[in-house]
Order: C-alpha cells, then sequence, then structure tokens
C-alpha cells in the first residue's frame, strides 16, 4: 500500500523485483552464500515498523526521513557485502 501511495509506478515494480529473491538479505546479515541467520530481517521490520509509525501519525517529513535512513542503510550493507565479497580469496 505505501509503494502504491508513492504514485511512482517504478516503486513498486522494484519491490517486485527484490522480493523473487535478487538481494541476498542472509549474507547482507553475515550468513554463509543461501542460508539466513536466525534473526533474519529483525532490523528491516525495526527500520520498516519506525516508517510505518511515522506515517500513522500523519508526520510526512519523519516518514521521508527514515525512509531515507532505511534507504542509505541498505545501500551501507550491501556495499559492505560487495567489498567483502572482492576480498577474499574465492574472488582473486
Amino acid at each position: 500500500a505505501i509503494a502504491e501511495a508513492t504514485q511512482n509506478r517504478r516503486f513498486p515494480e522494484f519491490l517486485q523485483l527484490i522480493r523473487t529473491g535478487i538481494i541476498p538479505r542472509g549474507e547482507l546479515q553475515g550468513s554463509a552464500p543461501g542460508s539466513r541467520p536466525k534473526d533474519y530481517n529483525l532490523h528491516l521490520q525495526e527500520e520498516h515498523g519506525q516508517i510505518v509509525e511515522a506515517i500513522i501519525e500523519g508526520n510526512a517529513e519523519a516518514a521521508r526521513e527514515r525512509m531515507r535512513a532505511h534507504l542509505r542503510g541498505s545501500l551501507e550493507r550491501y556495499n559492505a557485502l560487495l567489498r567483502s565479497r572482492t576480498m577474499t580469496p574465492d574472488a582473486i
């Protein structure tokens, strides 16, 4: 519903892509490739919960900032994964 509310047709398309496994979520949390840690998605649930809380409160600015923080964090986690992959002996 939030993706649709953005009125950006690309956002729901993007969410559909990442739901099909394009993002290695387990590896982003430090697990072996193809596995999921016990606390899988806990930080995402917290980030998403903060966004939803701001929306429920009707605080557009807080929702916007929390979404930006979530996207920045996601990008940082993904970049860290890419860096770790390039530093392994298998990548050489």
